[in-house]
């Protein structure tokens, strides 16, 4: 009678646990396509005027493993769709990249599709090794870095989550990843393990201080806040399949002297295949 309860519940742990750490050698050559909607939406109020911000980006974004061993992995990313839209006091401003007509100062936003960014990743999934397109790296310097999900050193991969050896449904684990714009402390938690996938629950502490340029005036920026949403990871190859996350950030915006309260929210989904 026990052999019958006890090899069923064996069985039940077995499939809904983490076995393995990632394969880096069978990733090499692998594509993967990730189709990411982002909406942004951020509010000020600067000397009596109320200033909201709408923003919506959809991105196409091809994924190549270059190289992978038992150490660590090379990975190269590059843009090549994206379409953004921004409604600002009234006035709305559009860029697609698919579209010849784009003029301004969006269509200098063209300069970042198709270029490459190159990374190196170790066993943990967190990037060791970063190196920019030059277009592209001069355009985070002048926007103060690459936000709190841009591929920086020292924090996850875009595409991967590590779950770590032996978690199953209820395991817990934390880490802080330091930036130069700010930091994030992130709590995973497995909320469940179904053929092969596992649901990952997270929420991220974050701080933000950050200073860019628009016509000649410096802006500085100091946000707290917190991320929370979902993961879906394949167990096998630490890959994820997509995720679903939402942001509030408030804080301070400076400018010119003058110091108003800020607050930004930020909805995003994310779909990858291979």
């Amino acid at each position: 009678m026990y052999k019958k309860i006890i090899l069923p519940t064996l069985i039940l742990f077995i499939t809904t646990c983490v076995s393995a750490q990632s394969n880096f050698s069978s990733l090499k050559g692998l594509k993967i396509t990730k189709i990411s909607k982002s909406t942004v939406k951020s509010f000020t109020e600067m000397m009596g005027q109320e200033i909201e911000n709408n923003q919506t980006t959809s991105t196409t974004t091809e994924i190549n493993i270059l190289e992978g061993n038992e150490k660590e992995m090379k990975a190269e990313d590059r843009t090549k769709k994206m379409k953004f839209s921004m409604e600002i006091m009234g006035e709305k401003v559009e860029y697609d990249s698919e579209n010849d007509n784009n003029s301004g100062e969006m269509a200098k936003m063209g300069d970042a599709i198709d270029k490459p960014t190159t990374y190196t990743i170790n066993t943990q999934g967190l990037v060791t090794n970063v190196k920019y397109d030059p277009v592209y790296e001069k355009e985070i310097k002048e926007n103060g870095g690459g936000g709190l999900d841009a591929i920086v050193k020292g924090t996850p991969a875009p595409f991967m989550l590590v779950l770590p050896q032996g978690a199953t449904i209820g395991t817990t684990w934390k880490a802080t990843y330091k930036m130069d714009m700010g930091k994030s402390k992130n709590t995973y938690t497995i909320k469940s393990i179904e053929n092969g996938i596992a649901t990952v629950e997270i929420l991220y502490e974050t701080e933000t201080s950050k200073t860019t340029e628009t016509n000649g005036m410096d802006m500085k920026m100091n946000l707290t806040g917190k991320v929370t949403g979902t993961i879906l990871v394949d167990v096998k190859t630490n890959l994820i399949k997509s995720s679903k996350t939402f942001s509030m950030q408030k804080g301070e915006l400076e400018i010119m002297g003058n110091t108003a309260p800020m607050e930004i929210t930020t909805t995003e989904e994310e779909i990858y295949s291979w």
